[in-house]
């Protein structure tokens, strides 16, 4: 019988997962795509919100190399 995962809304370690959930998902999505634009449809969000995270990620500035 395959396990649940019960997350804990108290746990403390689970800003820390969601971030880097949503910083690889910009990660990937920024490598997969040829434009920002492009990025920020893939990822569903707002430019704004889209740059806010990057700056939130310190992926502002950097170049991922494409997959």
């Amino acid at each position: 019988m395959a396990q649940s995962l019960i997350i804990d809304p108290q746990n403390p370690l689970l800003p820390t997962m969601i971030q880097q959930v949503e910083k690889n998902a910009i990660e990937t999505d920024l490598r997969r795509s040829t434009t920002r634009t492009e990025a920020i449809n893939m990822l569903g969000i707002s430019r704004r919100t889209f740059y806010k995270k990057l700056k939130q990620h310190d992926l502002l500035v950097r170049h991922l190399p494409r997959t």
